[in-house]
């Protein structure tokens, strides 16, 4: 299944007057309670009051503090934060002070429909400290709430060194069964016939409500796995088994929505964001969405 000295690429997809923001940006887990950039083995608070998010789970019982946290509440109203940021023609990615799951701003990404295309904000962790991912388990977890969506959308990508790289995605999209579909995907630009896949059962897609969403990535060769985590619980279905190790090792994640079809617009929000990287690979590490 796998190729000598291949490169791959990881994405999730959902195809269906500010204060100082408390982002950290080091090598060692935020500090604990009350912070709105949430730990990785602890993040934020559960559903935001009045708005339909479903509280979530406190992440993997027993595992380890993060070795390298990011995270951004947006609460600075711009993207200084982040590595850089891919905007195709047409699209938006912006902070926006209204709408937020909480305090005052949010992360708005929309595509336009007419073609593929992606807007999205990308940390590089090694500009931080942290070096290329061999192995353990890379998480991204986000408030997301869909206003709308095409029938192929990705909320998340985890990219490697070195270009050409492999894709692999996690979102979601039309299902099968009507309604959207959460999906995690490994694909390979260089050959599309190695692409892997697995597909979830209809789950609330564009309901315009807060959920918590996550993508999780176990880097190994014989245990390698992607899975998506919604609103604390791993979604059924949407995880893959697969080789999912880099020669130069993962390097970056990008949010917003990486890719869209273009079949319809789409239009999302998302807040609270935390990127974290484990030296664990035990299956299920994930940050969580509860105290």
């Amino acid at each position: 299944m796998r190729r000598a000295a291949r490169h791959l690429a990881v994405v999730a997809s959902l195809g269906a007057a500010c204060v100082a923001c408390s982002t950290l940006l080091d090598l060692t887990p935020p500090p604990g309670a009350g912070d709105a950039g949430a730990d990785a083995a602890a993040a934020a608070d559960g559903g935001a009051p009045g708005d339909g998010g479903a509280p979530g789970d406190a992440g993997s019982p027993g595992a380890p503090d993060a070795d390298f946290t990011f995270s951004d509440d947006f609460e600075l109203g711009d993207l200084r934060r982040w590595t850089s940021t891919s905007v195709s023609a047409g699209d938006t990615l912006a902070v926006v002070d209204a709408g937020a799951y909480s305090g005052c701003c949010a992360l708005q990404a929309t595509t336009i429909a007419g073609g593929s295309s992606g807007a999205g904000a990308i940390e590089t962790w090694p500009t931080l400290g942290a070096p290329p991912v061999t192995s353990g388990t890379i998480a991204v977890r986000e408030r997301l709430k869909v206003l709308a969506l095409s029938d192929d959308t990705r909320e998340f990508a985890i990219t490697p060194a070195g270009t050409g790289s492999d894709i692999g995605t996690g979102g979601i999209g039309a299902g099968s069964s009507g309604g959207f579909a959460w999906s995690v995907l490994v694909t390979d630009p260089a050959n599309p016939s190695g692409d892997v896949g697995n597909s979830a059962a209809t789950v609330p897609g564009a309901d315009g409500q807060w959920h918590c969403a996550e993508l999780v990535m176990n880097v190994s060769r014989s245990a390698g796995a992607l899975s998506v985590f919604l609103d604390g619980q791993s979604v059924a279905m949407a995880t893959l088994q697969t080789d999912t190790t880099e020669p130069a090792g993962w390097t970056s994640a990008q949010v917003g929505l990486a890719y869209s079809s273009g079949t319809s617009a789409a239009n999302v929000l998302l807040d609270d964001v935390v990127i974290a990287l484990y030296n664990d690979m035990r299956p299920r590490i994930h940050i969580g969405c509860g105290p």
